[in-house]
């Protein structure tokens, strides 16, 4: 992810050479005293200083390299421009920017569609009432009319039951329940008779 970099060591490691953050060379002035020994012993010990000098890579990571510097400073030997954001970096954080901080002028921008957009929605509606109070006179007519046609059968339908309920009562000599199952089966009767009646006046050209 990241390009290597160089880093300045500082004197007080007693290292003359340079480092970089992915393969890092280190530098010791560590003198074996193997030379006066025998071959073997020789080799356990730079086996020794490899071992030694073995770096975790965490430790060679962007971010250890900044918390260093953070802690120690310039005496940490690290240099400052590696914590600088990679080309990548700085263009996910320009998006972030323009996304969750936008600029004035695109907040007033934003804020002028959105006023329109609500200025649109209340002249329609406005426009919407306008016009249905136009058709309200138009509107109360037929509603009335309407109320008119309703009462009719309402009273149809009352006088109706009314005389069923006088039949009834010729027929059977007293006052019934509207209720009851004898009614309702009275009431049956008496309707396929008016439609018989109807049908036969029909027939003769006789119009109720």
């Amino acid at each position: 992810m990241f390009s290597p970099r160089l880093i300045r060591i500082n004197s007080s490691y007693n290292c003359g050479a340079s480092a970089r953050v992915y393969g890092i060379r280190f530098c010791s002035n560590f003198k074996s005293k193997s030379a006066s020994y025998g071959g073997q012993e020789e080799t356990e010990n730079v086996n020794k200083i490899e071992q030694q000098e073995e770096t975790p890579k965490w430790k060679l990571t962007r971010q250890h390299f900044a918390k260093r510097y953070a802690m120690e400073g310039k005496a940490s030997g690290v240099d400052p421009s590696i914590m600088w954001p990679t080309r990548s970096e700085l263009e996910n954080i320009i998006k972030d920017e323009e996304e969750w901080n936008p600029s004035l002028q695109q907040m007033q921008l934003e804020i002028a569609e959105e006023q329109h957009a609500k200025d649109q929605k209340r002249k329609k509606r406005e426009a919407l009432i306008a016009a249905n109070m136009k058709k309200m006179p138009q509107m109360i007519e037929e509603y009335y009319k309407k109320l008119a046609q309703k009462q009719v059968v309402l009273d149809e339908q009352t006088a109706k039951r009314n005389r069923l309920l006088e039949e009834a009562k010729d027929k059977l000599g007293y006052a019934i329940d509207p209720r009851s199952s004898r009614f309702q089966k009275m009431v049956l009767e008496i309707e396929k008779e008016e439609k018989k009646r109807k049908k036969d006046l029909k027939k003769k050209g006789i119009r109720m």
